[in-house]
């Protein structure tokens, strides 16, 4: 075989191979880091009473975190309190957003999400 291309192909093989290298190397790191990340998953649908008491638990599902909050509400016109595990409807009307946190201390990130809650008035 001619010289010239003996060398190409062990050049384009080496390529390939660090390519290949590359992207699995990111790829792992991509997994690593979505795995590490805490997780949030809205319940839908939910509809609470004016004097109801809603947890943290009643709003999502969490998964893979170290630390989780509600940190705060918007919306759902009255009085809606919150202590940072529940929140209690004590006078509403109408639809209110009440924002969730979960943090991992393993992963650079936070995560936070809007819940929408109906509010029923009796």
């Amino acid at each position: 075989m001619n010289r010239k291309l003996k060398v190409a192909i062990i050049a384009s093989g080496t390529v390939i191979a660090l390519a290949s290298g590359l992207i699995m190397f990111m790829t792992y790191g991509a997994l690593d880091y979505t795995n590490r990340c805490a997780h949030i998953k809205e319940k839908q649908g939910i509809v609470c009473d004016v004097g109801d008491t809603l947890s943290i638990d009643d709003l999502a599902y969490f998964s893979n975190y170290d630390e989780r909050r509600i940190t705060g509400i918007t919306g759902g016109e009255g009085e809606i309190s919150e202590d940072g595990s529940s929140i209690t409807i004590t006078k509403a009307d109408g639809f209110a957003t009440v924002y969730v946190h979960a943090h991992n201390k393993n992963a650079p990130e936070h995560t936070e999400h809007g819940i929408t809650v109906m509010i029923k008035s009796t």
